[in-house]
């Protein structure tokens, strides 16, 4: 009868998770997945010949990170290889698949900072990749990642790549970091005022890397 009532409650926290996510509004916000090139507010320069926005793709299932607004035990981080910690798009349900190369991943925006992060030295992979506001995602320490669509990080999200990132496949993709919500990164693009590598001292602080904030970044790998 315990075991049967702590089943009842793990499906009823899960249901009342993801009943929290509101599918339908993060879906439809311009992501790596649905990039909404008319959109010309979260798409400014865009002059209309990039290849990239002639790309045609097949519907893909759609995975969203279901506990981006989860409480968790303090000093504990929910595991991402717990298909039940994502929620199938199309159904709202728990999934009961990883993601793999074909699969489209989202991290929601978020009001307060928390981290996807995979364990092990394993290689993964998706296909459309977005890092929403608040969000950090490791694919693993010491492991890889290869993306085979498109990638987009929103401001104050953060894709952490330890070892190797692979932009795979064979279709015209993008790749987009956003500037920080601050705007200081911007600035200093924009007046040049950028630190470039120096191969004799490595450590020179440089604007772009993670040696200035402590917070790793793919900016780093670029």
């Amino acid at each position: 009868m315990k075991k049967t009532l702590f089943v009842l409650i793990a499906v009823l926290g899960f249901a009342l998770q993801a009943s929290a996510l509101d599918i339908k509004a993060i879906t439809a916000k311009p992501t790596a997945d649905n990039p909404q090139y008319d959109n010309k507010k979260a798409w400014p320069t865009l002059v209309g010949d990039e290849y990239f926005q002639k790309e045609k793709w097949p519907k893909a299932r759609l995975l969203i990170w279901a506990r981006a607004v989860a409480k968790q035990a303090r000093g504990k981080r929910l595991d991402p290889m717990d298909p039940a910690n994502w929620v199938e798009a199309a159904t709202g349900k728990p999934a009961e698949a990883l993601p793999d190369k074909d699969t489209d991943i989202i991290l929601p925006d978020a009001d307060k900072p928390y981290k996807v992060s995979f364990k092990g030295q394993k290689n993964r992979a998706c296909r459309h990749l977005t890092v929403g506001r608040n969000a950090s995602f490791e694919p693993g320490g010491g492991g890889s990642i290869a993306v085979f669509g498109n990638v987009w990080i929103r401001p104050t999200g953060l894709l952490y790549i330890y070892r190797t990132l692979r932009l795979a496949g064979g279709r015209n993709t993008f790749f987009r970091n956003d500037w920080p919500a601050d705007g200081k990164l911007k600035k200093l693009h924009d007046t040049g005022a950028t630190v470039s590598f120096d191969p004799a001292n490595p450590r020179r602080p440089n604007p772009w890397s993670w040696r200035t904030n402590r917070n790793p970044s793919v900016c780093h790998f670029f």
